[in-house]
């Protein structure tokens, strides 16, 4: 799939998520109970990924304030998924 596309997505998530007075049940109900489940393992694999990545921004202190929640309980979960981030394909 072409770079741009993903960029677009990531684009569109953030836009979406950039608003204080969103309700974001509309959204989990969609990918958790009307997606294909085998698409509901990318989505969590795509987490996976990003938790990764904020993950190791701890070690490089590429965080402040805003994000350092995100960075440390990514951390969390990657030590209970022992680094893992790809998921089965069923």
């Amino acid at each position: 799939m072409d770079r741009k596309v993903g960029k677009d997505v990531a684009e569109a998530l953030v836009d979406y998520s950039n608003n204080m007075a969103r309700d974001d049940s509309d959204f989990v109900e969609q990918v958790v109970y009307r997606s294909h489940r085998t698409l509901q393992q990318s989505v969590f694999e795509m987490f996976l990924k990003l938790c990764s990545e904020w993950a190791k921004c701890e070690k490089e202190g590429c965080y402040d304030l805003r994000n350092e929640y995100t960075v440390k309980k990514a951390k969390e979960i990657m030590a209970l998924m022992d680094g893992m981030v790809s998921t089965p394909f069923i």
